[in-house]
Formats: C-alpha cells, sequence, structure tokens
C-alpha cells in the first residue's frame, strides 16, 4: 500500500485577507499509484493545488513535491511568495481543470501530462480587502512532467500554454 505524502501546510481559504498555512496536504489516493491513471490524477491535483496556493498564499506543495531544478515549481513558488511579502491573495480558486491527457509511459517512471484548464474570473486583494488585480477569463493548458519518485508523483516541470 502506498502511503499519501504530506507536507507542513496549505491553509485554507478563509474571510482573513492574508491567511496563514495551519494546515497539512494529502494527496488523492487515487494520485498515489505508479500507473498512467495515477498519474492523470495527480496532474489534476497539482494544477488543481497551484490555484489552491494564491488563494492560501501557500507555496509548499511545490516545496514538497517539486524536484530540484523544476523552474514551473519556481516560478510558482518565487510568485505565492511574492504574494505573501505584499499581503495579496486571491479570494477563491480560479480554475476548472476541465480534462487531462498523458503521453502513456514507455515502461519507465517518467509521464508528460496535459491538463486542460477554464478559469474564471477571482479578485485577488491586499491585506485591507482591496482589490488590486482579478484573473482573466481564459482556457489554457498546463504542461506537466511527472515522476516516479520514492513511492510517489513528483513534479519535474510545469509549463503554462496557451
Amino acid at each position: 500500500m502506498t502511503s499519501s505524502p504530506t507536507g507542513s501546510a496549505t491553509g485554507s481559504a478563509s474571510a482573513s485577507p492574508t491567511p496563514s498555512p495551519t494546515g497539512t496536504f494529502t494527496v488523492p489516493r487515487a494520485a498515489t499509484q505508479n500507473t498512467d491513471e495515477g498519474a492523470k490524477a495527480f496532474a489534476k491535483w497539482v494544477v488543481e493545488e497551484a490555484d489552491r496556493a494564491y488563494v492560501n498564499v501557500d507555496s509548499s506543495v511545490f516545496q514538497a513535491l517539486g524536484e530540484p531544478g523544476c523552474k514551473g515549481c519556481e516560478v510558482t513558488i518565487k510568485a505565492i511568495e511574492k504574494n505573501r511579502a505584499a499581503g495579496h491573495r486571491q479570494v477563491a480558486p480560479s480554475i476548472t481543470v476541465d480534462d487531462v491527457g498523458i503521453n502513456p509511459s514507455q515502461g519507465g517512471d517518467e509521464v508528460r501530462a496535459t491538463a486542460y484548464v477554464s478559469q474564471k474570473a477571482v479578485d485577488s486583494v491586499d491585506a485591507t480587502g482591496k482589490v488590486v488585480g482579478r484573473t482573466p477569463v481564459d482556457k489554457f493548458k498546463v504542461e506537466a512532467s511527472l515522476i516516479w519518485k520514492e513511492g510517489t508523483w513528483r513534479i519535474a516541470n510545469l509549463l503554462i500554454g496557451s
């Protein structure tokens, strides 16, 4: 049986403008299998976690599950930490993962997944609750390179495209 990795905080959306991380994350059971379906479930969860990270102003999922050299993870972590330092956060999740496709594994432990995403307009606020930005309505894809390592999927890279 594969255990679900846990991290050091995801926080939760709250009414306060700058929530602090207080909880842990758990990779969904469906995403803990070294199968093509497990990789698809993990990719979907990672994309959804990226969105929640901007709500909770918490980059711990990417710090815990991003492989060294994951440029997309580094960009996500830096953007979230920049928001934290400025006291900014997104007020609610803005994306829906419509579908995930993968290039099936070829007997190895690496998979490329493509998440097709719809984004709705959602405000970002500062520490006083003043609106400082808004996500645009958009459709795009997220390319995720995943690797099975030490009993869990890990993020080798993320690339947001149109």
